[in-house]
């Protein structure tokens, strides 16, 4: 919206001086032009970010990588002195960005989503969190590790527990390992893969 200002800026100005008493309006100083101009550069990140993660093919994976992308770039010394007008402004949006995404590297949904993401793995994480996230990695893959395999030990106890059918035609891989099973494979077959 800002930026359509700035495009329609001779337009506006002319109106404003050609219908003083209709439009009620004042004229927007040089200085005011040039924060709108600042505020633009400043919020483009944001715009770009915001656009990203509305599509439907954005992930979870992507925020610490966005989060720590606006972070770094509203802490450059270039940004600061693009837009020495607006310093405030810039400030304000730092700290809010660190309040409300402050601890989002420990949460383990959102750092091992981003850890496992093959576009990003740890090239987003503060290095005084690497350690951490590999150690929440490697528990949470022993948790899941250990709940498999009680499932399929649990599966197996079940399975012995129930009365085996009479039908040895029952599931297609008893059929299978009968046929495996009854029928030799020839040697002397020349089409034989043994041979």
């Amino acid at each position: 919206m800002i930026n359509r200002l700035i495009e329609q800026k001779r337009a506006i100005s002319l109106y404003i001086t050609d219908n003083p008493s209709t439009a009620n309006l004042q004229q927007l100083t040089e200085r005011q032009w040039e924060i709108l101009r600042e505020c633009i550069t400043l919020l483009k990140p944001f715009e770009e970010v915001t656009k990203i993660t509305s599509s439907t093919l954005a992930s979870i994976s992507e925020v610490i990588r966005h989060t720590n992308a606006l972070l770094k770039y509203l802490s450059k010394p270039e940004v600061s002195q693009t837009c020495p007008n607006i310093a405030d402004m810039k400030q304000k949006l730092e700290g809010e960005i660190q309040s409300r995404f402050q601890g989002l590297e420990k949460d383990k949904y959102y750092s091992l989503a981003t850890l496992l993401d093959p576009r990003f793995r740890m090239r987003f994480f503060h290095p005084q969190n690497y350690e951490p996230i590999r150690n929440t990695l490697f528990l949470e893959s022993v948790k899941r590790s250990d709940i498999t395999e009680s499932a399929s030990s649990s599966e197996e106890t079940e399975s012995e527990l129930l009365p085996q059918s009479q039908d040895p035609h029952a599931s297609f891989w008893n059929c299978f390992e009968e046929l495996a099973s009854t029928q030799p494979l020839e040697r002397d077959d020349p089409k034989s893969p043994l041979l």
